[in-house]
């Protein structure tokens, strides 16, 4: 109808051409008065023609001629014109106000001329209908060629009270309207459009300038085809009931232009222009703004679109961009996409660019509803695959906490035809998720995959956290071509030390404490260092389990026997077979596989009968697995073989009694005959639901199951042995559940599958738990093999996969990453560590043997923010770039993004087995340490103890790829935290001089073995300047013994009261004693736990030696010693074979306890050892101590009595330099040889 009124309205404009050749009377309205001049002049005139005066503006009307200019002299009335002509309507001169003509009847029909309004107000209220007869259904309406315009004028359009529907401005073809001068239009309560164009040349149809527009409660603000130009002026648009503009073209400059709480779209245009403007549009139910032709925002423009596209039939987007043409938002712009109810920005066709330096925020859009198939709630670049359009975003755009109902929260891209593309950066600093739509509120670090089917999850299991990182390192920009769908969130939130999330991945984090040098060696172990290597396995078996699965899990345990064949590993082996109840072989306790494989392997394959309790089955491996508390929870593993088919349960924990449920079968009449049997066996189920029924949802049937428990259905339960169990010969039992009511009760096998059901969740929480289906032999239930599907989460599991489960720790694909420490200490000093960025503080260790390393240069790696980086264990000679290395150290001085923290990424390029600990150990060293006096920070060695301040690093936390390359959780390390003192002096004893040259050796030890002699305290330190006990004393020289001497001298007997046979020292000190070597005091006692002066140990050393007393004389050389002291000759003797020098001022304190330093030079110098801190090995492989400071002057001497090691003599000096690491010994381990030997019973030295 609407189109047929647009035709005749043109017919009316052509006929009305031709009637414009009439007399204007013939056109003026029907109650106008004649056009006759008047010259007479009254005080009740209005109007004005040049001389001429009227008493009404219709009269001044009529007598202008083409092209007048009338002049108010009052407020004045008028009945609508028809008019013909050009006219100007003004104010006269030195009028106090503007006078206001106001329409009373009709509004204007103006027939291809210019009527201007100039300096006055117009009212035109109530009014529907020009004039014309034909044009009734607007109030102003103009055939081709006509302007209508205001200079500084107030109009005011209201169309309260007319009658119809009438348009309020109504233009035929190439019109214009123009505003001008401070004029101000407001357009109101139109039930159809305020500004409606039928059609145009292509002209500008609208200037705004240096005016207001005002469309407030009408149809549609704009609606045509026709040009807008708005220039430092103000445009409202509100309150619509359809759209607030509808294909028009808009060119706004330095203006301020709202499309607000329209019924439909906002601003739709066809091409617009935005110059140093602000434009708004703000709920609106259809699009904010949708442009068909170019769009452009430039000159500091600010453009925000928020709460819009709410109508699930014309809301597509906030914003849409709809055909193929240039879209563009300069560098001085700023475009607001916030908080709307459908996709924030959708770029169907065309180019959009939004250059760097331009704002661009789309947030807080959620799509609901699906006219873009409910994809990409921040941007859509795209439909289908239709278009290719291309979007370039700027770097720092903020694109977050937008969401979409299928895929793309942030970002979608679809597949187009070649592949649209979108260009963009990385996620700014500081965005944080904000909660909606399930969210957390955590902090966004990436972009990350969240495509339809694999949505974006990272706190609830299935995890689906796959970062998105295909960004070019230079420009920091992505290009995503083809079906992408992202969304702003984080990876995995790392699980912290401690937190009850059941097993993680065993690790541990230490350091040693700060040295002289304020350095501190930290070692990464994967698995922890201090965890023992060893695994329980629990196989949970169905007695109906078949051989060829047997055969399968003795095949995957010979092959983990194999494997930890010389690697000092163990893995226990616990054998649960159930049929009505748990057996468990070897009584509940765990096979050795290493020692008793065969004991497993009978205990697998022995057959049993009568009844299905996966209950109690897995009842009875839990027990195993939580009676082991010395095996950690990470290295437990329960592995389920069954077909499903379980009907009995267990009440409690115990495994050894079955119970059942009686319900009787039923049959056609529900009464009577065998039908009526009790049944509490596996056919029950068929009974109650149907040979063939598989529950479609698992956890719906679980939960239908436990909306039953609280029935009286226990007055059905019984144990197997229960006398009172209805027989089957028991028809119409009351003590079966009747078939009538089967459904308000569990039966047997209901409460068999839950009980199962919540065992096995529960344990997956807690150990490595799989599900492996059997083979049966039973076919007509297909629940069994449905049940076991759903414990195994769906995934298809078998030996082999649980096998590297079992061995391997990590995959390939693993990573850590290091931020090095800085912060505040515990006296509220900032402090700053350093990585040493040193190849030779650098070590890394399989299983105790160090790996070579080489020091990677660019260009081998594509990444510009790369300070250095590491290869350590070459493994491929074709390649020369980091996948050759089986781990690779990447250091970032400044961060991964060249902006941040300092920081290291070590890459882990091979699994990690459980059994063969990796361990990275490198160097921090504190830049800024305090002057004044005083202890900062507290030494935490592993982090355990949770102090604060001082730490190492500010985090350390692993990204675990498992064997089957699946991303797991990440996992923060513990932190440690080191300490240092500040003195202001400290004594220095004076650095002992080198290996003298001698001729004398000490027989009776071994001066050729370079073996450690001094193992260190549990808590990671050594304690240099502590006090050694008399029976360490023994210890030390008994470890350093020859062979020969040890069996020529051996004894478990002594003459002191105080050393019993059972003590751990007792070895030591009976055979020393035996050699002449130790004596006691005049009391009988030997004192072993006190600790040994000075003079006592050199008495001790140089009693190794070969001399009588005549041979030395003492010299008198210490002050502090006179000639008479019962020790004067082994003082002399130590001198003379270089063992001792005294101290610096000439005092040798022979009464002084001797310290564990001095302890050990004595003991050095008596070997013959040279050690020499030039000539040790690097830090990174040598067990260094936080205690032994690198410049202190017992450093190399700890070092050397805590190392084994290769050496050679050094060229020209008498010092060692050393080679290589030598395993450690066990010294108890040789203690118990040694003693068994002699059949010797306890007297083993202390660890």
């Amino acid at each position: 109808m609407r189109r047929i009124l647009k035709r005749f309205t043109g017919l009316f404009c052509v006929l009305a051409l031709c009637l414009s050749m009439l007399p204007v009377s013939a056109l003026a309205a029907e109650d106008a008065p004649s056009n006759q001049p008047t010259t007479l002049l009254s005080d009740d005139n209005v109007a004005k023609i040049e001389e001429n005066e009227y008493p009404t503006l219709d009269e001044a009307v009529n007598a202008a001629e083409d092209g007048a200019t009338i002049e108010l002299l009052a407020d004045a009335t008028t009945k609508g014109w028809n008019l013909t002509k050009s006219l100007t309507i003004t104010s006269a001169p030195d009028l106090a106000e503007k006078p206001t003509v106001t329409f009373e009847k009709d509004g204007i029909a103006l027939w291809g001329k210019t009527l201007t309004f100039k300096g006055i107000d117009v009212v035109m209220n109530g009014v529907g209908s020009t004039p014309y007869g034909e044009w009734t259904w607007m109030t102003i309406c103009a055939s081709k060629d006509a302007v209508l315009a205001l200079d500084n004028v107030n109009m005011t359009m209201d169309a309260t009270g007319s009658t119809g529907s009438p348009h309020a401005i109504y233009f035929c073809s190439n019109n214009k309207l123009n505003l001008t001068n401070g004029s101000v239009l407001t357009i109101k309560n139109y039930p159809n459009d305020a500004l409606e164009w039928d059609g145009g040349d292509g002209g500008y149809n609208v200037n705004i300038t240096n005016s207001t527009f005002i469309s407030d409660h009408n149809r549609s603000g704009f609606t045509g085809t026709f040009y807008a130009t708005i220039t430092n002026s103000k445009v409202d648009v509100v309150n619509s009931l359809g759209n607030g503009s509808n294909g028009s073209h808009f060119i706004i400059e330095d203006s301020e232009v709202n499309f607000n709480n329209n019924g439909s779209h906002g601003l739709s245009a066809g091409e617009l222009s935005i110059d140093n403007s602000t434009v708004n549009t703000k709920n609106n139910n259809g699009m904010g703004i949708t442009v068909n032709n170019a769009f452009t925002v430039e000159n500091g423009s600010i453009v925000t679109v928020t709460g819009n596209a709410g109508n699930s039939s014309y809301g597509y987007a906030a914003v849409r961009l709809y055909n193929d043409y240039p879209f563009t938002v300069d560098s001085t712009s700023e475009l607001y996409i916030e908080d709307n109810n459908n996709t924030g920005l959708y770029v169907r066709q065309g180019n959009l660019t939004v250059e760097d330096g331009a704002v661009l925020k789309i947030t807080g859009n959620k799509v609901s509803h699906s006219l873009l198939d409910s994809y990409g709630g921040g941007i859509y670049v795209g439909y289908g695959n239709n278009y290719d359009p291309a979007v370039i975003l700027p770097a720092d755009a903020i694109i977050c906490n937008n969401h979409a109902l299928v895929a793309g929260d942030d970002i979608y891209v679809s597949e187009g035809v070649s592949g649209p593309s979108l260009s963009f950066g990385k996620v700014g600093s500081g965005w944080t998720l904000d909660g909606g739509e399930g969210d957390c509120i955590d902090a966004i670090d990436g972009w990350y995959d969240d495509s339809e089917g694999a949505r974006w999850e990272a706190h609830e299991e299935p995890y689906h956290a796959v970062e998105f990182t295909d960004f070019e390192p230079l420009t920091g920009f992505a290009s995503a071509t083809g079906l992408t769908a992202l969304k702003a969130a984080h990876g995995l939130s790392p699980l912290e030390p401690g937190e009850e999330t059941g097993w993680d991945t065993s690790k541990s984090k230490t350091a040693t404490n700060l040295d002289s040098n304020f350095e501190s060696d930290v070692t990464l172990s994967l698995p922890a260092a201090e965890e023992q290597l060893v695994t329980d396995v629990v196989f949970v078996l169905d007695k109906s389990t078949s051989a060829t699965v047997e055969a399968k899990s003795l095949e995957m345990l010979r092959s983990l026997k194999d494997q930890l064949e010389n690697t000092g590993a163990k893995i226990n082996v616990g054998v649960v077979i159930f049929n009505a109840v748990a057996n468990v072989a070897n009584n509940g306790e765990f096979f050795d596989l290493a020692t008793e494989y065969a004991d497993i392997e009978a205990a697998i394959q022995q057959t049993l009968k009568s009844g299905t309790n996966m209950h109690a089955g897995l009842l009875a491996g839990k027990a195993m697995l939580d009676a082991d508390t010395s095996v950690d929870s990470s290295r437990k593993y329960l592995i389920l073989v069954s077909d499903g088919l379980t009907y009995y349960y267990c009440k409690g924990g115990n495994y050894d009694q079955a119970y059942t449920i009686s319900s009787r079968n039923g049959g056609d009449t529900g009464t009577g005959g065998r039908n009526e049997q009790p049944n509490d066996g596996l056919s029950a189920w068929e009974c109650k639901y149907s040979s063939d029924y598989v529950p479609e949802n698992w956890a719906s049937y679980f939960d239908a199951v436990k909306g039953v428990l609280d029935s009286e259905y226990t007055k059905y339960e019984y144990s197997l042995n229960d006398p009172n169990r209805p027989k089957t010969s028991d028809l119409d039992s009351e003590g079966s559940i009747p078939y009538v009511n089967r459904n308000g009760y569990p039966i047997n096998v209901d409460l068999s599958l839950y009980n199962s059901n919540a065992l096995y969740q529960e344990m997956s929480k807690e150990y490595h738990c799989y599900a492996l289906k059997a083979e049966s032999g039973v076919d007509s239930y297909g629940f069994g093999i449905s049940f076991m599907d759903y414990l195994a989460g769906g995934e298809t599991v078998d030996f082999a996969d649980i096998q590297n489960d079992i061995y391997y720790l990590l995959d390939k694909g693993s990573y850590v990453v290091d931020e090095i420490g800085s912060g505040t200490d515990n006296k509220s000093n900032g402090y700053d560590f350093d990585f040493v960025n040193d190849i030779d503080r650098l070590a890394l260790t399989v299983d105790g043997e160090v790996l070579d390393k080489t020091e990677l240069i660019d260009p081998s790696f594509n990444d510009p923010y790369i300070t250095s980086a590491y290869g350590f264990g070459f493994n491929d000679a074709a390649n020369a770039d980091e996948s050759a290395y089986d781990f690779v150290l990447k250091y970032y001085a400044k961060g991964q993004d060249g902006a941040s923290d300092e920081c290291f990424v070590w890459e882990i390029n091979v699994p990690v087995s459980n059994f063969a600990p990796v361990q990275l150990t490198y160097t921090v060293k504190l830049t800024n340490p305090q002057t004044a006096e005083g202890t900062y920070g507290q030494y935490d060695a592993d982090g355990s103890e949770n102090y604060s301040g001082l730490y190492t690093n500010n985090s350390a936390t692993l990204y675990p790829v498992d064997i089957n390359s699946r991303p797991g959780q990440p996992e923060n390390f513990r932190r440690p935290t080191v300490s240092y003192t500040i003195q202001t002096s400290r004594p220095d004893p004076g650095r002992p001089s080198h290996r003298p040259d001698r001729d004398d050796e000490p027989e009776s030890l071994n001066t050729e073995d370079h073996v450690a002699y001094i193992i260190g305290y549990t808590d990671g330190t050594v304690r240099p300047e502590g006090d050694i006990a008399r029976s360490e004393v023994a210890t030390i020289f008994f470890r350093l013994l020859t062979d020969e001497a040890r069996e020529a001298y051996w004894s478990q007997t002594n003459p002191y009261s105080d050393v019993a046979s059972g003590d751990w020292y007792n070895n030591a000190i009976s055979t020393l004693t035996s050699m002449g070597i130790l004596d006691g005091y005049p009391d009988g006692t030997f004192r072993p736990t006190e600790p040994i002066t000075r003079s006592e140990f050199t008495k001790i050393a140089v009693s190794f030696f070969e001399f009588t007393e005549g041979d030395f004389t003492y010299d008198g050389r210490f002050s502090d010693v006179e000639g008479t002291e019962w020790y004067v000759t082994f003082l002399a003797a130590a001198v003379e074979y270089g063992l001792i020098e005294g101290m610096p001022d000439g005092t040798f304190h022979p009464l002084d306890n001797i310290t564990r330093a001095e302890a050990c030079t004595i003991v050095n110098r008596t070997l013959g050892r040279a050690p020499h801190e030039a000539h040790l090995l690097p830090r990174g492989e040598m067990l260094t101590w936080p205690d032994n400071n690198t410049s202190a002057w017992y450093y190399a001497a700890m070092q050397e009595a805590t190392n084994s090691h290769d050496y050679i003599w050094t060229e020209g000096e008498d010092t060692e330099e050393w080679t290589g690491r030598l395993t450690e010994r066990d010294w108890a381990a040789l203690e118990r040889v040694w003693s068994d030997a002699h059949d010797a019973p306890g007297g083993e030295v202390m660890d």
